[in-house]
């Protein structure tokens, strides 16, 4: 069987099985993948036996790196099984400890299959919480205008946007992305981000990427300085109004509750609003020295 790392140059033969959003992913740092075929000389989006794309957690901090398989696709029995194998050959290369995936759109072949390679599986509610993004625009809280001192992402340049991620770093929990500081302020939706600004310096960032398909997620929301509560309040009210201004009423918002104070959050603001159902998994890939 043969192996072909998915990379930005070749993701487009298979974006109609990959999907518009994960194809847009592999390019980014920190993404992985592998496509399987049978035959060397055929890669042809028709000849694809299996694949997976995954992302590599904690690989630029102190922490052990782990691996967060985002999909994984089987279209022949066998193939799976030989994909994940070349998986945990190239992680361990990348000297992951272990591997966890959340996953919706798998079957029972593709749970067996996780099964019988070391996931232990099991049915969990999604960390990730979907909502149409007038439920955003009718949230009391957010009705008021923001101020001006709240500045759309486009009206500042590269070394204001430098300057002010630089002073996010130091705050390991404020980015929702592994690779935040190596993406572009292009990357990110500059007329729905936005910026708090004094004195000509950054102080707090609302960032918010839109992917391909339509879908908008926050990704990064953090202010510094005494003021920080006020003005996430009202960054939170300026990249409403810019959305809802730019974007249809039933555009998706991902977000993401990775910590206890975002879920703190959605659940005051949407209370009783739950994640999808997802099939949850873990596996240990190397133990720990």
């Amino acid at each position: 069987m043969f192996f072909q790392e998915l990379h930005e140059s070749n993701i487009h033969k298979y974006k109609e099985i990959v999907g518009k959003d994960r194809a847009e992913d592999i390019s980014r740092y920190f993404f992985r993948g592998i496509a399987c075929f049978d035959d060397p000389d055929d890669d042809s989006e028709e000849s694809l036996k299996a694949a997976m794309i995954w992302e590599l957690k904690s690989a630029e901090s102190d922490e052990d790196t782990a691996s967060e398989i985002t999909w994984v696709y089987d279209a022949e029995p066998g193939s799976l099984e030989a994909a994940l194998d070349e998986y945990s050959k190239r992680v361990r290369d990348e000297d992951v400890r272990r591997s966890f995936f959340e996953l919706t759109d798998i079957g029972n072949n593709e749970k067996d299959v996780l099964s019988l390679s070391g996931f232990n599986l099991s049915s969990a509610e999604s960390r990730d919480l979907r909502i149409c993004l007038k439920e955003f625009g009718e949230l009391r809280a957010l009705r008021r205008k923001a101020p001006n001192y709240i500045y759309n992402l486009g009206s500042i340049d590269s070394d204001q946007f430098e300057q002010g991620m630089i002073k996010i770093m130091f705050n390991q929990n404020a980015a929702a992305l592994e690779d935040m500081y190596y993406l572009p302020k292009e990357w990110f939706d500059e007329k729905v981000s936005c910026c708090v600004m004094t004195d000509g310096c950054v102080n707090g960032f609302l960032l918010v990427h839109r992917y391909p398909s339509g879908l908008i997620r926050p990704v990064l929301f953090y202010s510094v300085g005494a003021d920080s509560n006020y003005n996430l309040l009202d960054m939170m009210r300026y990249s409403v109004h810019a959305a809802l201004a730019e974007y249809p009423d039933d555009t998706p918002v991902l977000i993401r509750r990775r910590t206890k104070s975002v879920s703190k959050l959605t659940d005051k603001l949407f209370p009783g609003k739950k994640g999808e159902a997802v099939i949850s998994g873990k596996r240990i890939e190397q133990e720990d020295r």
